[in-house]
């Protein structure tokens, strides 16, 4: 027997009334109400600036969070009804809070700023190394200029047979391929040339960074 309302006391005063008429009839057996007061429950409070740091959102950790403790894995029908397969962790772990505190998150990988990411967490690693903040920023640049070349190169190529298609569909292909490789150039200069002087204009002190950096390391371990 199932009761409804959004009072708790009230809906549990009124159960334990059905509960003592349902044990004083004859036969009745295991009654006993559902405990739906006293219940443990974990507040969580989600770090934004770091979470927004990493490329994620409030939502994307609640729900990854909630699939790591628990994951809908199927369903089972009986007749008619149907009932959800919940896969989750043994009570021991789901009751302790390092548990949650340590769970992994996949963090989201963006092709079009990898390069810009790839080149920042250099100069930063070079700057925790005890390099200074332009001389960092130098070799930083000049340890990315291979690969950030190599790829937009690459990437042109790939391009150029459209660029020069003379044949039908000519005349879409190819200021889709004059935009891309375009877009490919520029952005290897904003890579290389901008994105360097922007960093020195805003760069993090050193104290901050390796705040930071233990924070991320913590987060990810």
């Amino acid at each position: 027997m199932k009761v409804f309302g959004d009072d708790f006391d009230e809906l549990g005063e009124t159960a334990g009334k059905i509960a003592r008429i349902l044990r004083g009839i004859r036969g009745a057996a295991d009654v006993k109400v559902e405990q739906s007061t006293g219940l443990h429950l974990l507040d969580v409070k989600l770090d934004k600036p770091t979470i927004a740091r990493l490329g994620l959102n409030v939502a994307d950790v609640t729900r990854r969070g909630l699939d790591r403790y628990r994951r809908e894995a199927g369903l089972v029908f009986q007749g008619d009804r149907r009932f959800h397969i919940v896969v989750r962790l043994p009570d021991r772990l789901r009751e302790d809070l390092s548990v949650l505190e340590n769970l992994p998150l996949p963090l989201p990988r963006d092709g079009s700023t990898e390069s810009q990411t790839s080149l920042v967490t250099t100069i930063n690693h070079l700057r925790l190394r005890g390099e200074n903040g332009e001389q960092a920023i130098v070799d930083g640049a000049l340890t990315r200029l291979r690969p950030v070349l190599m790829t937009a190169l690459v990437a042109a190529l790939g391009f150029v047979p459209m660029a020069i298609a003379t044949g039908t569909g000519a005349e879409v292909q190819k200021p889709l391929a004059t935009v891309a490789i375009g877009g490919l150039m520029t952005a290897t200069l904003l890579t290389l040339v901008v994105l360097p002087a922007l960093y020195k204009r805003y760069a993090l002190t050193d104290a901050t960074l390796r705040e930071i950096t233990s924070k991320e390391r913590e987060f990810a371990a």
